[in-house]
């Protein structure tokens, strides 16, 4: 992980890179980011923040608009812009966010995501996160407030997949 501000501009650069060995299946764990309900239970931050999707289309050229936040604050818009996607190997997109506002506001952080999932041997999957980004003006938005969110986040997707797992096991018994 590095952060390099430039001298004379206002611009930070940043890059998360994360990694988890996943009990499941590459198709689950691709399932769970390219479904608009799975992302809706493990898509934020964490207890105590909401998200909304106001569309949601997981097709390359297209893509999804949601809003989040803390509870009671108006929060962001994230705008994620789908560059490539292998079904249960890869998914890339182009990523904004900005203030929540009555009028649009300019970005406080545009970069890519790109999320690579494996097949271990013995079963399950890695899943490997990359985000590399700029934060604009000494916002809100930071490499280290991203990387934190980023870390809840994949903790949140095993969770979801665990109690996926758990529900499909009590259907079949």
């Amino acid at each position: 992980m590095s952060n390099t501000t430039h001298s004379n501009s206002s611009i930070a650069t940043g890059h998360v890179a994360l990694q988890r060995e996943l009990p499941h299946e590459p198709a689950a764990v691709y399932a769970a980011w390219s479904r608009r309900e799975a992302l809706q239970r493990w898509g934020h931050p964490g207890s105590g923040w909401w998200l909304a999707f106001d569309r949601f289309t997981f097709r390359v050229g297209q893509s999804d608009l949601c809003r989040f936040g803390p509870e009671g604050e108006p929060g962001f818009v994230n705008e994620n812009r789908y560059l490539a996607l292998e079904p249960q190997r890869r998914i890339v997109y182009a990523s904004t966010l900005a203030p929540a506002g009555d009028a649009p506001q300019a970005p406080s952080f545009a970069g890519v995501v790109a999320v690579e999932i494996e097949a271990l041997p013995g079963g399950g999957s890695r899943l490997r996160f990359q985000e590399t980004g700029l934060y604009f003006d000494g916002g809100a938005d930071d490499e280290a407030g991203h990387q934190a969110g980023w870390e809840q986040m994949l903790d949140q997707l095993a969770a979801y997949l665990d109690a996926q797992q758990q529900a499909q096991q009590q259907q079949q018994t």
